[in-house]
C-alpha cells in the first residue's frame, strides 16, 4: 500500500525544529502513526 501524503506534514516539521515535544491527535485511522516516519524519523514516540 503506497504511503499517502498528510497536509499536516509540513506543519509538523516546522514545529518540531521549535519545540522539543509534540502532540498529534485526531480520528482514529487518520494517518498519525504512519505519517510519523515521513515527518521525523530521527526522534522518539509513543503510541
Amino acid at each position: 500500500m503506497p504511503f499517502i501524503t498528510r497536509h499536516a506534514e509540513k506543519t509538523i516539521r516546522k514545529l518540531s525544529e521549535s519545540f522539543p515535544a509534540l502532540l498529534v491527535t485526531g480520528a482514529r485511522q487518520t494517518g498519525k502513526t504512519s505519517a510519523r516516519p515521513h515527518c521525523a524519523d530521527s526522534v522518539q514516540y509513543l503510541v
